[in-house]
């Protein structure tokens, strides 16, 4: 067997949300977090890509919400693109009740990069502190691949 090295690069942007309740706040159970639904909101959703290239094209596509999950603690991927200061990028909605977070300045979600975002939920508003990190990356990985063969299968005339 011939072994072949591939490796993989992270293109997109990692976004991770952890979600708790702002300390004094008697206003949001803990408990209720299990049910509240995190989105991304504003982000395009559409790159080219060629994969000749480690690069991505330019971002398309009409700004929509995409849901995270559901959840004190969630991740999604997004495509790498600027998100302007004041414009929302998270929302949290916990029953009938919508939070939004909103970076204060410009944010270049890159390629490759995680960006984690601790928010503490508050009526009436949201605390957020958050780090960016590169993703980590795994050492190389040796394995075989088979050449799987179809049964071939005759048809009578």
């Amino acid at each position: 067997p011939v072994k072949v090295p591939l490796t993989f690069t992270h293109l997109l942007t990692k976004i991770n949300i952890n979600l708790s309740v702002a300390e004094g706040t008697n206003d949001i159970a803990t408990d209720s977090l299990k049910k509240a639904v995190v989105s991304i909101v504003n982000t395009k959703p559409t790159v080219e890509f060629d994969p000749k290239s480690p690069r991505l094209g330019e971002v398309k596509g009409e700004a929509s919400p995409v849901v995270a999950g559901t959840g004190p603690v969630t991740s999604v991927i997004v495509v790498p693109q600027d998100i302007p200061a004041g414009q929302g990028l998270i929302q949290v909605q916990l029953g009938r009740d919508k939070f939004l977070f909103s970076p204060s300045a410009l944010l270049q979600l890159k390629s490759g990069e995680e960006h984690t975002y601790n928010i503490q939920l508050n009526k009436p508003g949201i605390v957020v502190t958050s780090t960016i990190t590169k993703w980590t990356k795994i050492g190389a990985v040796d394995g075989d691949a088979l050449l799987q063969r179809e049964e071939e299968t005759q048809t009578e005339p």
